[in-house]
């Protein structure tokens, strides 16, 4: 069944054909209780320049209850994107990074 120009899917298709999109995971490491520190994804593909919309998640032990959260985008620029991950748990925790970077 075709497409209308109108539908969603039709309108993923044509961005997808003129915008590059990357995704990245990557390790926290081990972040204090109660604490911060900078996460940097590097990009398999460097951007043309730092013209991309990112957004990221972070992946931890559900078990824990409150545990990482990302707070912020601290940086970025062609090849590279550093978030600002918090740990409100009551322990150290290390976690998983997801990342999902659109050029605009």
């Amino acid at each position: 069944m075709p497409l209308d120009s109108g539908s969603i899917a039709s309108r993923l298709l044509v961005a997808s054909a003129t915008s590059k999109v990357q995704h990245a995971r990557v390790a926290t490491g081990s972040i204090l209780t109660v604490a911060r520190d900078d996460v940097t994804v590097t990009w398999g593909e460097s951007f043309g320049d730092a013209n991309y919309t990112v957004v990221a998640v972070v992946e931890d032990d559900p078990a824990l209850g409150v545990g990482l959260s990302v707070e912020r985008l601290r940086s970025k620029d062609a090849t590279t994107a550093t978030f600002q991950v918090f740990n409100g748990s009551l322990g150290t925790l290390a976690g998983t990074l997801h990342a999902v970077a659109i050029h605009d």
